[in-house]
């Protein structure tokens, strides 16, 4: 579903209460973990929010290699719908 497909104010507030209801949780708790910790990554040093952070993306949808040999450090982050495929 694509927000242009939504045609009035109910239909979007509707999706919107979907979405919430859905990765409202998650979607705090990155943003939370993103601000706590971007101090350390501008100063070039590991913390403890940033290795939460990376931990929770791991744990939450799993890394997978976008490609073999040409492109070793390549990563796509699934959602965890896709991570079994």
């Amino acid at each position: 579903m694509k927000l242009t497909d939504l045609h009035n104010a109910a239909e979007r507030a509707a999706a919107v209460s979907l979405f919430d209801a859905r990765f409202g949780e998650m979607e705090q708790v990155l943003w939370l973990l993103s601000v706590n910790s971007r101090p350390g990554l501008l100063a070039g040093e590991s913390s403890p929010a940033l290795e939460a952070l990376v931990w929770t993306v791991k744990s939450w949808w799993g890394v997978h290699r976008t490609c073999s040999d040409r492109c070793p450090d390549t990563a796509l982050i699934a959602p965890p719908s896709l991570a079994s495929r």
